[in-house]
């Protein structure tokens, strides 16, 4: 009975292991390389604004977590000397010569993966996908990967909530800076899963 017990216990472990989520961790935070770039995002959304929105947000809490981070300017100009025009692009070259040419230990990959928002007078939506992963410099091993997703939708035939939604979607518009809540939001929970 004993042995039968243990064996239940060991198999749930596997189950409870494979079901853990998306998240990719392969070596403790003392290991992670702590000089670091974040790359711009691959932008598969509609907004060509965001991408660099989230870039910054991310690094800044990228800094918050004892990274080093090189800064946007100073990569960027690195990319352009690299023939880099498009982050598309970057999924196609190699991470450790990038590390290399950008002098850091190691460089976080960004994907946009979802940003919509629909406002259709008693009914809103608001979504943001967003996934990042850090390859070492040396090894060109993933490190850490993470892809968070944050949903907000509402219907409401309240006059008042529909008036605070166009309004909110029109000041959006006007300093083109969209679902700001939402995007600190998925970038607060990608980061929390970041070793130090």
């Amino acid at each position: 009975m004993k042995k039968l017990l243990v064996s239940i216990m060991v198999f749930g472990g596997f189950l409870a292991c494979g079901c853990a989520g998306k998240s990719v961790n392969l070596a403790p935070g003392p290991l992670f390389p702590k000089n670091v770039a974040v790359l711009p995002l691959d932008n598969r959304s509609n907004d060509i604004n965001v991408p660099e929105v989230i870039r910054k947000g991310f690094k800044k809490l990228v800094e918050n977590k004892g990274y080093a981070v090189k800064d946007i300017i100073a990569t960027d100009n690195v990319l352009n000397e690299l023939g880099v025009t498009d982050a598309g692009q970057l999924s196609a070259m190699n991470g450790t010569e990038l590390a290399k040419a950008l002098e850091v230990g190691g460089v976080f990959y960004g994907t946009l993966l979802e940003f919509n928002y629909v406002t259709l007078g008693v009914y809103y939506k608001r979504q943001v996908r967003v996934s990042f992963k850090l390859v070492d410099g040396l090894t060109g091993k993933v490190l850490w990967e993470e892809d968070k997703q944050i949903k907000n939708s509402e219907m409401s035939f309240n006059k008042d909530k529909i008036k605070e939604q166009v309004a909110t979607k029109l000041v959006e518009k006007i300093f083109r800076v969209t679902m700001i809540g939402e995007v600190d939001e998925v970038l607060k929970k990608i980061v929390e899963t970041l070793p130090q």
